[in-house]
């Protein structure tokens, strides 16, 4: 039996968990055992389906001490458990699974996911642990790029890219509620004669949503209603910051603040376009794909991941130049296209997104990787 380890902080929300269970889920199915480390969260429940085994230990401390304690703790368990590879996806457990693989038979490699902070060279030390792998898995070109740029490393062989992935069964036309949608429709009074334009993302500035609505103020074409997506309830200040805004410029009327939620799926299908406002530039972007998968019209910032999954004019478009004038003519470009125009670009995205970027593709890419490491 092929024992596989992948470690990180927590088990919360977010791509990196997300990502964890979904390439759990395709360790056990490719006939491996799958274990992983973690300190807890309400996402370890989700490991059960994938009969993975979940060890609690406190990864997610920064302490030192704990992180060398951890390393010895790892190490027992790689050789109780017979781990032939670990898969470290975050920093601070990167360094205790990193020491632990130590004199061991484990093969060691890592997950670079995203832009990490910090340009000192004791930051980019610390950052630098998920550059030991064995093998380095980037999430997107755009981060592979970074990684040869602003660590001056050279040995690209160490590196693959493996887009991350949309789940096409649960991002379709089969998974959408009426039920649910018409609840949105009633509970937020959405209008039914207005184009819906929708931006989900956290509320915090680089998000982009303040420059969403700014945009909105130099959009011509009116029958619009923006949906505001988010943890709305976190971010005080800069969520008063947008309400201010709102009323400052009249648009009570045509923007809509929602909650988070867990069923995106249903906004999707409710929405004519989908923005990806990002200020500065997003490791891989995941909203991106799942309203491709949908068939949505999406409008990116033209940086980052958003780059490799967007051509641009064809599956969707991406800003010129990172002004808000921009995004209104984009926005009015799409608000003004008939329904032949809006379908063929809507097309284009479910066939781009189902052919490069399905979590069964990233999963078959990780595992086919898994296997060439281990010889197997």
């Amino acid at each position: 039996m092929t024992n596989i380890l992948q470690i990180l902080p927590k088990l919360n929300s977010g791509g990196v968990e997300r990502g964890t269970i979904e390439i759990a889920t395709a360790i056990t199915k490719a006939g491996f055992k799958s274990y992983v480390i973690s300190a807890g969260g309400k996402m370890v429940a989700q490991l059960a389906a994938t009969k993975t085994e979940h060890i609690l230990l406190d990864v997610a401390s920064k302490n030192p001490f704990k992180i060398w304690l951890n390393a010895f703790k790892i190490r027992k368990i790689i050789q109780n458990k017979k781990i032939d590879l670990v898969h470290a996806r975050s920093r601070v457990p990167a360094i205790s699974a990193y020491l632990a693989c130590q004199n061991t038979s484990a093969k060691f490699i890592t997950t670079f996911h995203g832009v990490y902070s910090g340009k000192s060279a004791l930051k980019k030390k610390y950052n630098s642990i998920m550059l030991k792998g064995e093998k380095i898995i980037t999430v997107s070109n755009f981060i592979k790029n970074h990684i040869q740029t602003n660590y001056n490393f050279t040995d690209m062989n160490r590196v693959k890219t493996i887009y991350r992935g949309v789940d096409l069964n649960e991002f379709n036309l089969k998974k959408v509620s009426k039920t649910k949608i018409a609840t949105y429709i009633k509970t937020y009074q959405l209008p039914l004669d207005k184009k819906i334009i929708l931006l989900p993302a956290r509320l915090t500035e680089w998000k982009g949503q303040l420059f969403f609505l700014e945009a909105l103020t130099k959009v011509t074409n009116k029958n619009y209603h923006a949906l505001i997506v988010g943890n709305i309830d976190v971010h005080s200040n800069y969520k008063n910051k947008l309400d201010n805004f709102v009323k400052e410029n009249q648009l009570e009327q045509q923007v809509s603040f929602l909650p988070a939620v867990s069923d995106l799926v249903n906004l999707y299908h409710l929405a004519d376009i989908v923005i990806s406002a990002s200020l500065r530039p997003e490791a891989f972007g995941r909203t991106i794909i799942e309203a491709g998968a949908m068939g949505k019209i999406v409008i990116a910032t033209n940086h980052g991941g958003a780059q490799e999954t967007i051509i641009n004019g064809k599956t969707g478009f991406l800003l010129a130049e990172l002004t808000n004038s921009e995004l209104a003519q984009k926005i009015d470009y799409i608000l003004n296209l008939n329904a032949t125009q809006k379908n063929n670009i809507a097309t284009n995205a479910k066939t781009y997104v189902r052919k490069n970027f399905s979590v069964a593709k990233m999963q078959k890419e990780t595992i086919n990787l898994y296997k060439k490491i281990l010889n197997l």
